[in-house]
């Protein structure tokens, strides 16, 4: 029986055997000498940390709309942050780092 692939993972797999090839290159020019799988898993292992590390980043950002230092439509300079003092007025998708979740109600 016939196992279908996308064209697409075809190409995105074709993609990513020529950027290992050439970082095994890169780092053989250097005069590093590593065994090819060994680099391999050891940037596969890299790339799943780093993800692991962005989304539970991305998961604690604090959005302005769902911090409870954010004040809406103050008289004077709209969406405002009373943690912080500045003359820009703050946008609901705008996040710092004093950002603390609202309590939920």
């Amino acid at each position: 029986m016939f196992d279908y692939e996308s064209p697409i993972k075809m190409v995105m797999q074709e993609v990513q055997a020529q950027r290992e090839g050439r970082v095994y290159e890169a780092i053989q020019n250097i005069g590093v000498d590593v065994d090819k799988e060994e680099l391999l898993r050891a940037l596969s292992y890299d790339r799943g940390q780093y993800e692991k590390g962005y989304r539970a980043a991305v998961s604690e950002i604090v959005h302005c709309k769902d911090c409870k230092h954010y004040a809406t439509n103050t008289e004077l300079l709209g969406n405002v942050c009373n943690r912080i003092f500045t003359v820009f007025p703050m946008k609901p998708d705008d996040f710092c780092s004093y950002g603390e979740r609202k309590d939920e109600e």
